[in-house]
């Protein structure tokens, strides 16, 4: 209440200090000296106004004024600007104080008319061209560049995925060429459908022209496009090359060069040439390596054949190691110490008097030193022990008075176990070993239409020799 009373005081001063009043039931005479007014602190106005009647009227010129009648006599205008509304808007909770205060009660004053002058946005929707300056909507809303208000552009991520498979291009020439060779693969599908309804007398025909597609098969290229193609068709139990290398009615060559395939297909293997999975290196001599990109090399370690196939034919002895065959670079005996030897290379050798008599074979391990056994020598004699049957390669390396020596590089010639061995020389500990074919494998491949290698083979065996020979640098003159 006496926040009320000093509000009605601190109106009334206003009133009699200003030169006139817009209310029309009152007037002040600002020549005439003013009376002075009633005190609060006097008791001429008390806590009750409405309890004494002379307690709420105010002398003037005009007569008594009821100070209520006053208070509501003054007009809307003039409320608009009373303290009473300015007290209750600055107090309401709805609206918080205003930082804006005098400096006598301590509040911070802000100067708002620093503010910066917000742009006038002309219109609702937004500018999105984000092309150049000189922007009709960039002038209106008093900006330089309407691209600054636009949003960061987001390129779109495509999932990662490790199988992600993308679609291969292949041109025209190319197609031509991928139809061409599944046409020629499709026509030994087509001969085998042809032998099991031909009577005896067109088989030997039929046989000859599959095995000639057979043996031109390694080196048809197959466009990776073409892989699922591939497996349906072609690696089909029913009617593809699986049930060819099954078929009792086909010769044992064609199956077991269909199986080889076959095995390599399976496993995804679809590269052609000979040099698969090598990188040849063409300096002042001709090196070839592994690459480390193939992802298809099959581990020598093993015992018997795995997936090797009588007569399956290598150009060099590093592509041996590379489809299991051999594991051994340059030595001719290659196993693991305490199970014995897995294979071994019959090759030229002017120290050690082997004999190859085919079926049999009189084979030499290598001289010790300082009395003591070699390593080869040791493989052998543990796979004797242990009846460990051994793989056996021949090399176009032997003389050429062997009948069994491949025309160029290396061909398998099936399993072998050692019947025997005798200690030949004390002193340096060299053993002679007795190697038997074991019964029941098809014949070593060396001679007729089933020979290895093919003449398709040497040819292409030989043209990679002579590249590999004119890609070397010329000697300086």
């Amino acid at each position: 209440m006496k926040r009320f009373e000093q509000m009605v005081e601190e109106h009334l001063k206003r009133l009699y200090q200003e030169k006139e009043l817009d209310s029309t039931d009152m007037h002040v005479d600002m020549d005439s000296p003013a009376e002075p007014l009633p005190s609060l602190e006097s008791g001429d106005i008390n806590d009750n106004l409405g309890t004494t009647h002379d307690h709420n009227l105010i002398h003037s010129e005009h007569g008594e004024i009821d100070t209520m009648t006053m208070i509501s006599g003054i007009s809307t205008t003039e409320s608009l600007e009373s303290p009473f509304l300015e007290t209750a808007t600055r107090f309401s909770p709805t609206n918080p104080p205003s930082k804006r205060s005098h400096e006598e009660e301590g509040e911070i004053v802000e100067d708002t008319s620093k503010r910066p002058k917000q742009p006038k946005k002309v219109s609702g929707i937004p500018c999105t061209c984000a092309i150049s300056n000189n922007c009709r909507h960039a002038a209106q809303n008093n900006v330089s560049d309407c691209r600054t208000s636009l949003a960061p552009f987001r390129r779109k991520q495509k999932p990662k995925s490790r199988n992600a498979i993308f679609p291969i291009a292949v041109s025209t020439k190319q197609q031509a060429k991928v139809k061409r060779n599944l046409d020629e693969m499709s026509q030994i599908l087509s001969l085998f459908r042809r032998a099991r309804t031909s009577s005896p007398g067109d088989l030997s025909h039929i046989f000859t022209q599959m095995r000639q597609r057979v043996q031109q098969l390694p080196f048809s290229e197959v466009h990776p496009s073409s892989e699922a193609i591939l497996k349906s068709r072609f690696l089909d139990a029913e009617s593809g090359f699986p049930a060819i290398a099954n078929s009792p009615l086909i010769p044992w060559d064609i199956k077991l060069d269909v199986d080889v395939l076959r095995l390599r297909w399976e496993k995804g293997d679809i590269e052609t040439g000979l040099d698969r999975g090598l990188i040849t290196k063409c300096a002042r001599i001709v090196s070839r390596s592994f690459d480390p990109a193939y992802k298809y090399r099959v581990s020598p370690f093993y015992a018997g054949e795995g997936n090797l196939r009588n007569g399956q034919w290598f150009p060099w002895q590093l592509s041996a190691i590379r489809d299991g065959a051999h594991g051994e670079v340059e030595a001719g005996v290659s196993g693991r110490e305490g199970l014995g030897a897995f294979s071994i290379v019959l090759s030229s050798s002017h120290r050690y008097a082997d004999r190859d008599q085919g079926e049999t074979i009189y084979y030499y391990g290598t001289y010790g030193k300082n009395g003591k056994i070699s390593h080869g020598t040791n493989l052998l004699l543990d796979a004797h022990q242990n009846g460990i049957p051994i793989r056996v390669l021949r090399s176009s390396k032997l003389p050429a008075i062997n009948k069994y020596r491949p025309a160029e590089g290396l061909r398998y010639d099936g399993l072998y176990k050692i019947e025997s061995e005798e200690l030949m020389e004390e002193s340096s500990s060299l053993y002679r070993f007795k190697l038997q074919r074991v019964e029941g494998q098809t014949p070593i491949r060396y001679s007729g239409p089933e020979a290895r290698p093919t003449p398709k083979e040497v040819e292409e065996f030989r043209n990679l020799q002579k590249f590999a020979s004119a890609s070397r640098p010329k000697k300086s003159p």
